[in-house]
Protein backbone atom coordinates (compact mmCIF):
# COMPACT_ATOMS: atom_id res chain seq x y z
CA UNK A 1 0.00 0.00 0.00
CA UNK A 2 1.40 3.79 -0.98
CA UNK A 3 1.76 5.94 1.24
CA UNK A 4 -0.55 8.96 1.18
CA UNK A 5 2.69 10.93 1.19
CA UNK A 6 3.89 9.11 -1.48
CA UNK A 7 5.28 11.91 -4.73
CA UNK A 8 3.44 11.51 -7.73
CA UNK A 9 5.12 9.75 -10.74
CA UNK A 10 7.99 11.87 -12.30
CA UNK A 11 7.43 12.42 -16.18
CA UNK A 12 10.53 11.48 -17.95
CA UNK A 13 12.64 13.89 -18.91
CA UNK A 14 12.93 13.98 -22.87
CA UNK A 15 16.31 14.50 -24.75
CA UNK A 16 16.29 18.17 -25.48
CA UNK A 17 19.55 17.52 -27.61
CA UNK A 18 17.90 15.42 -30.02
CA UNK A 19 14.68 16.48 -31.26
CA UNK A 20 13.77 13.50 -33.63
CA UNK A 21 14.15 10.95 -30.51
CA UNK A 22 12.07 13.95 -28.44
CA UNK A 23 9.37 13.71 -30.74
CA UNK A 24 8.91 9.90 -31.36
CA UNK A 25 8.13 10.08 -27.36
CA UNK A 26 5.58 12.50 -27.67
CA UNK A 27 4.02 12.31 -31.30
CA UNK A 28 0.84 10.23 -30.34
CA UNK A 29 0.07 12.59 -27.35
CA UNK A 30 0.11 15.38 -29.21
CA UNK A 31 -3.01 16.83 -30.55
CA UNK A 32 -3.09 18.02 -34.28
CA UNK A 33 -6.52 19.89 -35.19
CA UNK A 34 -8.23 22.23 -37.77
CA UNK A 35 -7.16 25.58 -36.64
CA UNK A 36 -10.88 27.66 -36.34
CA UNK A 37 -11.30 29.90 -39.04
CA UNK A 38 -13.06 33.72 -40.12
CA UNK A 39 -14.09 34.55 -43.36
CA UNK A 40 -14.75 38.34 -44.02
CA UNK A 41 -18.30 37.93 -43.36
CA UNK A 42 -18.00 36.64 -40.16
CA UNK A 43 -16.36 39.66 -38.68
CA UNK A 44 -17.81 42.48 -40.66
CA UNK A 45 -19.72 43.80 -38.08
CA UNK A 46 -17.02 42.90 -35.17
CA UNK A 47 -16.38 46.18 -33.64
CA UNK A 48 -12.42 46.86 -34.29
CA UNK A 49 -11.05 49.16 -31.63
CA UNK A 50 -9.59 52.90 -31.94
CA UNK A 51 -6.71 52.77 -29.38
CA UNK A 52 -4.68 55.40 -29.11
CA UNK A 53 -0.54 54.26 -29.13
CA UNK A 54 1.31 55.98 -27.03
CA UNK A 55 5.47 54.79 -27.79
CA UNK A 56 8.51 55.49 -25.63
CA UNK A 57 12.05 55.26 -26.19
CA UNK A 58 11.87 51.40 -24.66
CA UNK A 59 7.98 49.88 -25.90
CA UNK A 60 4.88 51.10 -27.26
CA UNK A 61 1.94 50.79 -25.11
CA UNK A 62 -1.59 50.93 -26.34
CA UNK A 63 -4.79 51.97 -24.58
CA UNK A 64 -8.26 51.89 -25.65
CA UNK A 65 -11.08 52.65 -23.64
CA UNK A 66 -12.53 50.05 -21.21
CA UNK A 67 -9.80 47.74 -22.49
CA UNK A 68 -8.18 47.02 -19.18
CA UNK A 69 -11.11 45.72 -17.32
CA UNK A 70 -11.50 42.37 -17.44
CA UNK A 71 -14.00 40.42 -19.80
CA UNK A 72 -16.17 39.08 -17.39
CA UNK A 73 -16.52 43.44 -15.98
CA UNK A 74 -16.63 44.02 -19.79
CA UNK A 75 -19.81 42.10 -20.69
CA UNK A 76 -19.54 40.06 -24.30
CA UNK A 77 -16.38 41.57 -25.96
CA UNK A 78 -16.72 41.52 -29.80
CA UNK A 79 -13.50 43.65 -30.64
CA UNK A 80 -10.93 41.90 -32.52
CA UNK A 81 -7.00 42.79 -33.92
CA UNK A 82 -6.54 41.36 -37.05
CA UNK A 83 -3.07 40.10 -36.66
CA UNK A 84 -1.02 39.70 -40.80
CA UNK A 85 2.39 37.12 -39.82
CA UNK A 86 5.39 37.38 -41.83
CA UNK A 87 8.98 36.26 -41.37
CA UNK A 88 12.31 35.94 -42.89
CA UNK A 89 12.01 37.90 -45.69
CA UNK A 90 16.03 38.00 -45.50
CA UNK A 91 15.80 41.70 -47.76
CA UNK A 92 12.66 40.55 -50.16
CA UNK A 93 10.38 42.65 -47.97
CA UNK A 94 8.60 44.57 -50.70
CA UNK A 95 8.04 41.83 -52.77
CA UNK A 96 5.63 40.14 -49.71
CA UNK A 97 1.83 41.47 -50.24
CA UNK A 98 0.98 42.92 -46.67
CA UNK A 99 -3.84 42.98 -45.97
CA UNK A 100 -4.99 46.15 -44.00
CA UNK A 101 -4.35 44.65 -40.31
CA UNK A 102 -4.58 46.28 -37.22
CA UNK A 103 -1.03 44.64 -36.08
CA UNK A 104 1.98 43.43 -38.41
CA UNK A 105 4.11 40.97 -36.97
CA UNK A 106 7.64 40.25 -38.21
CA UNK A 107 9.34 37.15 -37.23
CA UNK A 108 12.93 37.69 -37.56
CA UNK A 109 15.62 37.14 -40.14
CA UNK A 110 14.96 40.44 -42.03
CA UNK A 111 18.34 41.03 -43.39
CA UNK A 112 20.71 38.13 -45.06
CA UNK A 113 23.92 38.85 -42.47
CA UNK A 114 22.80 41.91 -40.71
CA UNK A 115 23.53 44.47 -43.34
CA UNK A 116 22.98 48.14 -43.02
CA UNK A 117 21.27 49.12 -45.74
CA UNK A 118 18.26 46.31 -45.26
CA UNK A 119 17.81 47.07 -41.75
CA UNK A 120 17.14 50.97 -42.98
CA UNK A 121 15.06 49.78 -45.91
CA UNK A 122 12.59 47.61 -43.84
CA UNK A 123 12.25 50.49 -41.78
CA UNK A 124 11.89 52.61 -44.14
CA UNK A 125 8.95 49.79 -45.66
CA UNK A 126 7.47 49.63 -41.67
CA UNK A 127 6.81 53.70 -41.98
CA UNK A 128 5.48 53.50 -45.39
CA UNK A 129 2.93 50.33 -44.18
CA UNK A 130 1.62 52.58 -41.14
CA UNK A 131 1.38 55.81 -43.54
CA UNK A 132 -0.53 54.69 -45.96
CA UNK A 133 -3.06 52.72 -43.69
CA UNK A 134 -2.08 49.47 -43.93
CA UNK A 135 -0.99 48.56 -40.81
CA UNK A 136 -3.55 50.68 -38.76
CA UNK A 137 -1.80 50.19 -35.03
CA UNK A 138 1.38 48.88 -34.73
CA UNK A 139 4.41 46.68 -36.12
CA UNK A 140 5.66 44.43 -33.85
CA UNK A 141 9.33 42.97 -35.02
CA UNK A 142 12.25 40.70 -33.56
CA UNK A 143 15.77 39.77 -35.12
CA UNK A 144 16.32 36.40 -36.32
CA UNK A 145 19.76 34.67 -36.51
CA UNK A 146 20.56 35.96 -39.75
CA UNK A 147 20.77 39.59 -38.02
CA UNK A 148 24.31 39.07 -36.85
CA UNK A 149 25.11 42.60 -36.37
CA UNK A 150 22.34 42.89 -33.47
CA UNK A 151 24.98 41.04 -30.87
CA UNK A 152 27.37 43.41 -31.12
CA UNK A 153 29.94 42.01 -29.13
CA UNK A 154 29.86 38.96 -30.68
CA UNK A 155 30.12 39.76 -34.11
CA UNK A 156 33.25 42.13 -33.21
CA UNK A 157 34.82 38.84 -33.14
CA UNK A 158 33.18 36.61 -35.89
CA UNK A 159 32.30 39.03 -38.40
CA UNK A 160 34.79 37.97 -41.16
CA UNK A 161 32.66 34.85 -40.95
CA UNK A 162 29.64 36.93 -42.51
CA UNK A 163 31.02 39.45 -44.54
CA UNK A 164 29.48 39.91 -47.61
CA UNK A 165 31.05 40.01 -51.44
CA UNK A 166 33.02 43.28 -51.58
CA UNK A 167 32.96 44.01 -47.90
CA UNK A 168 36.36 44.97 -46.14
CA UNK A 169 35.37 45.86 -42.55
CA UNK A 170 32.68 44.77 -40.30
CA UNK A 171 29.62 46.66 -40.32
CA UNK A 172 28.01 49.45 -37.76
CA UNK A 173 24.40 49.07 -37.49
CA UNK A 174 24.37 51.51 -34.60
CA UNK A 175 22.56 53.68 -36.66
CA UNK A 176 20.58 51.74 -38.55
CA UNK A 177 19.05 49.87 -35.81
CA UNK A 178 18.24 53.12 -33.74
CA UNK A 179 15.92 53.24 -37.52
CA UNK A 180 14.59 50.44 -36.83
CA UNK A 181 13.73 50.70 -33.48
CA UNK A 182 11.52 53.50 -34.08
CA UNK A 183 9.71 52.95 -37.18
CA UNK A 184 8.16 49.56 -34.97
CA UNK A 185 8.01 47.90 -31.72
CA UNK A 186 11.12 46.08 -31.63
CA UNK A 187 10.95 43.15 -28.71
CA UNK A 188 14.68 41.62 -27.87
CA UNK A 189 12.91 39.30 -24.96
CA UNK A 190 10.44 41.34 -23.93
CA UNK A 191 6.30 42.17 -24.06
CA UNK A 192 4.12 44.94 -25.35
CA UNK A 193 0.36 45.85 -25.05
CA UNK A 194 -1.99 46.72 -27.98
CA UNK A 195 -5.17 46.90 -26.26
CA UNK A 196 -5.74 44.23 -23.94
CA UNK A 197 -3.48 41.66 -26.14
CA UNK A 198 -0.22 41.06 -24.94
CA UNK A 199 2.56 40.02 -27.23
CA UNK A 200 5.96 38.64 -26.00
CA UNK A 201 8.77 38.31 -28.64
CA UNK A 202 12.35 37.16 -28.31
CA UNK A 203 14.85 36.14 -31.07
CA UNK A 204 16.55 33.03 -29.34
CA UNK A 205 16.59 29.94 -30.76
CA UNK A 206 18.91 26.62 -30.48
CA UNK A 207 22.50 26.45 -31.53
CA UNK A 208 22.50 26.47 -35.17
CA UNK A 209 25.81 27.16 -36.67
CA UNK A 210 27.36 29.80 -34.96
CA UNK A 211 24.62 32.17 -36.24
CA UNK A 212 22.72 35.20 -34.02
CA UNK A 213 21.01 34.28 -30.89
CA UNK A 214 22.11 31.22 -30.44
CA UNK A 215 21.83 29.13 -26.96
CA UNK A 216 22.68 25.53 -26.38
CA UNK A 217 19.69 23.61 -25.91
CA UNK A 218 20.28 22.88 -22.57
CA UNK A 219 20.65 26.24 -21.51
CA UNK A 220 17.79 27.80 -23.19
CA UNK A 221 14.89 26.84 -20.66
CA UNK A 222 15.95 29.90 -18.56
CA UNK A 223 15.06 31.76 -21.48
CA UNK A 224 11.73 30.50 -22.11
CA UNK A 225 10.92 30.25 -18.13
CA UNK A 226 11.28 34.18 -18.40
CA UNK A 227 8.08 34.58 -20.66
CA UNK A 228 4.88 35.32 -18.55
CA UNK A 229 2.01 33.94 -18.41
CA UNK A 230 -0.18 36.38 -19.66
CA UNK A 231 0.74 36.18 -23.06
CA UNK A 232 -1.90 36.10 -26.15
CA UNK A 233 0.56 36.08 -28.97
CA UNK A 234 4.00 34.83 -28.26
CA UNK A 235 6.91 35.27 -31.50
CA UNK A 236 9.58 33.66 -31.50
CA UNK A 237 12.27 33.05 -34.58
CA UNK A 238 12.52 29.59 -33.99
CA UNK A 239 9.91 26.54 -33.80
CA UNK A 240 8.49 24.73 -31.16
CA UNK A 241 8.89 21.46 -31.36
CA UNK A 242 6.99 19.12 -33.68
CA UNK A 243 5.28 22.48 -35.79
CA UNK A 244 6.78 23.63 -38.57
CA UNK A 245 10.06 22.44 -37.56
CA UNK A 246 10.95 19.71 -40.21
CA UNK A 247 14.15 21.04 -42.48
CA UNK A 248 14.51 20.23 -46.72
CA UNK A 249 16.57 17.50 -45.20
CA UNK A 250 13.65 15.72 -43.39
CA UNK A 251 15.23 16.74 -39.91
CA UNK A 252 13.04 18.00 -36.98
CA UNK A 253 14.89 21.05 -35.63
CA UNK A 254 11.94 22.90 -33.10
CA UNK A 255 13.11 23.61 -29.66
CA UNK A 256 11.41 20.84 -27.06
CA UNK A 257 12.03 23.23 -24.31
CA UNK A 258 9.85 25.49 -25.87
CA UNK A 259 7.13 23.35 -26.94
CA UNK A 260 7.24 22.42 -22.89
CA UNK A 261 6.32 25.69 -22.10
CA UNK A 262 3.90 26.45 -24.74
CA UNK A 263 1.74 23.97 -23.93
CA UNK A 264 1.86 23.17 -20.54
CA UNK A 265 2.45 27.10 -19.07
CA UNK A 266 2.11 29.97 -21.29
CA UNK A 267 -0.41 28.47 -23.78
CA UNK A 268 -0.83 31.33 -25.89
CA UNK A 269 -3.62 31.75 -28.07
CA UNK A 270 -1.31 32.14 -31.58
CA UNK A 271 2.15 31.74 -31.47
CA UNK A 272 4.45 32.99 -34.59
CA UNK A 273 8.01 32.10 -35.83
CA UNK A 274 10.09 31.33 -38.78
CA UNK A 275 13.18 30.09 -38.94
CA UNK A 276 12.83 26.57 -40.87
CA UNK A 277 11.42 28.40 -44.11
CA UNK A 278 9.74 24.77 -45.18
CA UNK A 279 7.65 24.41 -42.13
CA UNK A 280 5.59 27.55 -43.76
CA UNK A 281 2.11 27.23 -42.40
CA UNK A 282 -0.64 26.56 -39.95
CA UNK A 283 -1.10 24.49 -37.09
CA UNK A 284 -3.21 23.83 -34.19
CA UNK A 285 -3.04 21.42 -30.91
CA UNK A 286 -6.67 22.57 -29.84
CA UNK A 287 -5.60 25.57 -27.89
CA UNK A 288 -2.82 27.26 -29.45
CA UNK A 289 -2.59 28.64 -32.98
CA UNK A 290 1.03 27.98 -34.42
CA UNK A 291 2.35 29.57 -37.21
CA UNK A 292 5.62 29.53 -39.32
CA UNK A 293 5.37 32.59 -41.14
CA UNK A 294 8.24 32.08 -43.00
CA UNK A 295 8.38 34.62 -46.23
CA UNK A 296 10.94 33.30 -48.77
CA UNK A 297 10.24 29.94 -49.88
CA UNK A 298 13.61 28.69 -49.47
CA UNK A 299 17.57 29.20 -48.70
CA UNK A 300 17.99 29.54 -52.73
CA UNK A 301 16.00 32.53 -52.99
CA UNK A 302 17.74 35.03 -50.45
CA UNK A 303 21.51 33.59 -50.63
CA UNK A 304 24.14 36.64 -51.11
CA UNK A 305 22.48 39.58 -49.22
CA UNK A 306 21.59 42.93 -50.02
CA UNK A 307 17.98 44.78 -50.44
CA UNK A 308 15.71 43.04 -52.94
CA UNK A 309 16.99 39.71 -52.28
CA UNK A 310 19.88 37.94 -53.93
CA UNK A 311 20.73 36.50 -57.68
CA UNK A 312 18.13 37.87 -59.38
CA UNK A 313 15.32 37.68 -56.71
CA UNK A 314 14.41 41.34 -57.19
CA UNK A 315 10.95 42.51 -56.47
CA UNK A 316 8.60 39.67 -58.42
CA UNK A 317 6.73 37.54 -56.21
CA UNK A 318 8.32 34.51 -56.92
CA UNK A 319 9.51 32.08 -54.02
CA UNK A 320 7.29 34.72 -51.95
CA UNK A 321 4.69 32.67 -49.25
CA UNK A 322 1.26 34.12 -48.90
CA UNK A 323 1.19 36.56 -45.76
CA UNK A 324 -0.83 34.98 -43.15
CA UNK A 325 -3.73 36.66 -40.98
CA UNK A 326 -5.84 35.85 -38.33
CA UNK A 327 -8.02 37.45 -36.04
CA UNK A 328 -7.51 37.38 -32.35
CA UNK A 329 -10.74 38.25 -30.28
CA UNK A 330 -10.41 40.83 -27.35
CA UNK A 331 -12.34 38.09 -25.53
CA UNK A 332 -9.76 35.83 -24.47
CA UNK A 333 -11.42 33.16 -23.87
CA UNK A 334 -11.68 33.42 -27.57
CA UNK A 335 -9.69 31.46 -29.99
CA UNK A 336 -7.46 33.25 -32.88
CA UNK A 337 -9.34 32.72 -36.45
CA UNK A 338 -7.42 32.29 -39.44
CA UNK A 339 -8.71 34.44 -41.72
CA UNK A 340 -10.14 33.29 -44.83
CA UNK A 341 -9.84 35.88 -47.42
CA UNK A 342 -11.72 35.90 -51.13
CA UNK A 343 -9.99 33.50 -53.37
CA UNK A 344 -10.93 35.05 -56.36
CA UNK A 345 -7.95 35.33 -59.01
CA UNK A 346 -6.04 32.95 -56.90
CA UNK A 347 -3.37 30.64 -59.46
CA UNK A 348 -0.87 28.71 -58.45
CA UNK A 349 -2.02 28.07 -54.95
CA UNK A 350 0.40 26.68 -53.02
CA UNK A 351 -0.59 23.88 -50.78
CA UNK A 352 -0.38 23.03 -46.41
CA UNK A 353 -0.72 20.12 -44.54
CA UNK A 354 -2.67 20.00 -41.66
CA UNK A 355 -1.61 16.50 -39.96
CA UNK A 356 -2.84 14.64 -37.02
CA UNK A 357 -3.64 10.99 -35.78
CA UNK A 358 -6.53 9.51 -37.80
CA UNK A 359 -7.63 7.91 -34.22
CA UNK A 360 -7.88 11.34 -32.60
CA UNK A 361 -6.69 9.63 -29.31
CA UNK A 362 -4.98 12.27 -27.19
CA UNK A 363 -3.43 12.48 -23.69
CA UNK A 364 -4.24 16.07 -23.06
CA UNK A 365 -5.73 17.01 -20.22
CA UNK A 366 -9.64 18.93 -20.26
CA UNK A 367 -7.49 22.04 -20.71
CA UNK A 368 -5.53 20.97 -23.59
CA UNK A 369 -2.10 20.72 -22.05
CA UNK A 370 -0.20 18.22 -23.06
CA UNK A 371 1.68 15.52 -21.50
CA UNK A 372 4.89 13.31 -22.16
CA UNK A 373 4.35 10.12 -21.91
CA UNK A 374 6.13 7.40 -19.63
CA UNK A 375 8.68 5.26 -20.31
CA UNK A 376 6.83 2.33 -21.11
CA UNK A 377 5.22 3.76 -23.88
CA UNK A 378 5.95 2.30 -27.16
CA UNK A 379 5.65 3.97 -30.07
CA UNK A 380 3.72 1.79 -32.93
CA UNK A 381 3.79 2.29 -36.55
CA UNK A 382 0.02 4.01 -37.23
CA UNK A 383 -1.21 6.26 -40.17
CA UNK A 384 -2.24 9.85 -40.06
CA UNK A 385 -5.05 11.36 -41.71
CA UNK A 386 -4.04 14.29 -43.67
CA UNK A 387 -6.21 17.22 -44.23
CA UNK A 388 -4.72 18.67 -47.52
CA UNK A 389 -5.76 22.10 -47.80
CA UNK A 390 -5.22 25.30 -50.03
CA UNK A 391 -3.50 28.62 -49.13
CA UNK A 392 -5.29 31.10 -51.04
CA UNK A 393 -3.95 34.54 -51.84
CA UNK A 394 -6.29 36.86 -51.98
CA UNK A 395 -6.64 39.97 -53.35
CA UNK A 396 -5.74 41.97 -50.13
CA UNK A 397 -2.22 39.35 -49.56
CA UNK A 398 -3.79 37.54 -46.92
CA UNK A 399 -3.86 33.41 -46.65
CA UNK A 400 -6.55 31.26 -46.35
CA UNK A 401 -6.81 27.20 -45.93
CA UNK A 402 -9.81 25.30 -47.87
CA UNK A 403 -10.04 21.66 -47.11
CA UNK A 404 -9.66 19.82 -50.54
CA UNK A 405 -8.68 16.23 -50.23
CA UNK A 406 -7.98 13.70 -47.38
CA UNK A 407 -5.61 10.58 -47.80
CA UNK A 408 -4.00 8.36 -44.99
CA UNK A 409 -0.30 7.78 -44.75
CA UNK A 410 2.09 5.58 -42.28
CA UNK A 411 4.18 7.08 -40.16
CA UNK A 412 7.32 6.66 -41.43
CA UNK A 413 5.96 10.06 -44.02
CA UNK A 414 7.49 13.20 -43.23
CA UNK A 415 4.88 14.37 -40.57
CA UNK A 416 5.77 18.27 -41.54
Amino acid sequence: MSSPFSTPPRQPILPVDDPTEAWERVRSHQVFADPPTAVPEDVANASRPHPTTKKTKTTTTTTTNNAERPVSERGEDRRILRIACISDTHGRHRSVRVPPCDVLIHGGDFTNVGEPETILDVADYFDELRRDGTVREAVICIAGNHEVTFERERYDRIWHRFRLPGQVDKFDVTRARARLEGSCTYLEDGATRVGPIVFYGSPHQPEFGGWAFNVPRGDIDDLWERIPYDVDVLITHGPPLGRGDVTSGNHRVGCVSLMKHVQNRIRPRLHVFGHVHEGYGVYHDGRTAYVNASSVKSSMNYRGGGVGGVGGGGDDEDGINPCVVFDLPYDRDLPALLVEPDAKGADNIPTLAYNRPASNTSHANEEGSHHAPSDDDEEKPRSEEVVECDVNPSRDGGASVNKKRRRHRSSEEDDS
